[in-house]
């Protein structure tokens, strides 16, 4: 299973987040239950990357780019399925009992499956 990082953590709480002005990295911090200044170090570094926006106010605001969020949530979709798939990786592999045979021997013997449950 792959583990989360702290800055996928912080794309996916951007990417829920519907329609805000801006967030501060304490609350970030907060939500996702890190460090301030850890979380403030992955912000800035999002927003050289180009997926947050950052406001220099007093206090500090971030958001997201508004051309990311379509761009990105697609990616996120596709990182989905990527993961639905490879928990089936293998799913389909034949099992034989043909240790003997050669690979074109088990071919032969086994070609014609697909035809069996078409029917």
């Amino acid at each position: 299973m792959k583990r989360v990082t702290n800055k996928e953590k912080i794309k996916k709480y951007f990417l829920e987040l519907n329609g805000t002005d801006g967030v501060q990295a304490n609350e970030i911090a907060d939500e996702l239950g890190m460090k301030r200044n850890a979380a403030s170090a992955l912000l800035n570094e999002l927003t050289r990357e180009g997926f947050l926006k950052k406001k220099k106010t007093k206090p500090v605001l971030f958001s997201l780019r508004s051309t990311n969020k379509t761009e990105l949530s697609k990616s996120a979709e596709e990182e989905k399925k990527i993961e639905e798939d490879l928990k089936m990786a293998g799913y389909n592999l034949l099992v034989t009992s043909e240790i003997k045979a050669n690979k074109i021997g088990i071919y032969n013997s086994y070609h014609n499956l697909c035809r069996i449950e078409e029917t």
